[in-house]
């Protein structure tokens, strides 16, 4: 999981600045747990994109970064909302594979990515690998607190299959059950951590830097 601390490392104060300016956007999007609110800032990007900037300073830093690199694919922010909405409606998944199709959508790295990096069409599916190890990471750390504040985090199908169960204090059973499903999903993460090791080379320095520093963390 990355965090605003992380791009201090980078030594190009205008990139340093387009990752802090982006990433504030996409978790101040992330953290948001009300409809009304998320809808608020779309409108806010919908206001951006048709150049008006409203008084909000972090939309003016963004606007500064955008004519400083007008490659930056804005639009990725509308896919962002659109989906954290979806996800607000309806904060529960069935499957693995749903999982890993909201990892793709909701990952802050992934969409950093989308976003920022020139290449990001032909780079797509290492995105994506990374967008799958950050949200699984995620997961796996929080899972306890996501599950007590109703926030998606592992499928229910995927909890039936393993027979995890949850304890009186509302937490998860740490028995052999939950150790199973832990271990699996741990499994998964190590795996594509393995793929796409060797594929740094298809990234900048400072993109190689940042996607260490959660690669570490995982």
């Amino acid at each position: 999981m990355l965090q605003t601390n992380d791009f201090k490392q980078i030594k190009n104060k205008h990139i340093r600045k387009l990752y802090q300016n982006v990433y504030y956007h996409l978790n101040q999007i992330a953290s948001m747990t009300n409809k009304e609110d998320v809808i608020t800032y779309q409108n806010l990007f919908k206001a951006y994109k048709n150049g008006y900037t409203s008084n909000h300073k972090m939309f003016k830093k963004l606007l500064k970064s955008n004519i400083k690199f007008p490659h930056i694919y804005i639009d990725w922010f509308f896919v962002y909302i659109d989906k954290k909405l979806q996800y607000l409606n309806k904060p529960e998944l069935k499957r693995l594979d749903d999982l890993y199709v909201y990892a793709q959508l909701q990952s802050k790295l992934g969409f950093l990515l989308l976003i920022t990096h020139q290449n990001a069409k032909i780079n797509l599916d290492m995105i994506n690998t990374l967008s799958v190890i950050d949200i699984y990471t995620d997961i796996l750390l929080n899972d306890d607190t996501y599950l007590l504040e109703n926030k998606i985090h592992y499928p229910t199908g995927l909890i039936e299959d393993f027979g995890v169960e949850k304890n009186l204090d509302g937490h998860y059973l740490k028995n052999e059950q939950y150790v199973g499903l832990w271990e699996y999903l741990l499994f998964k993460v190590q795996s594509d951590m393995k793929l796409i090791m060797p594929q740094h080379m298809l990234f900048q320095p400072y993109e190689a830097q940042i996607i260490d520093i959660v690669l570490k963390r995982a």
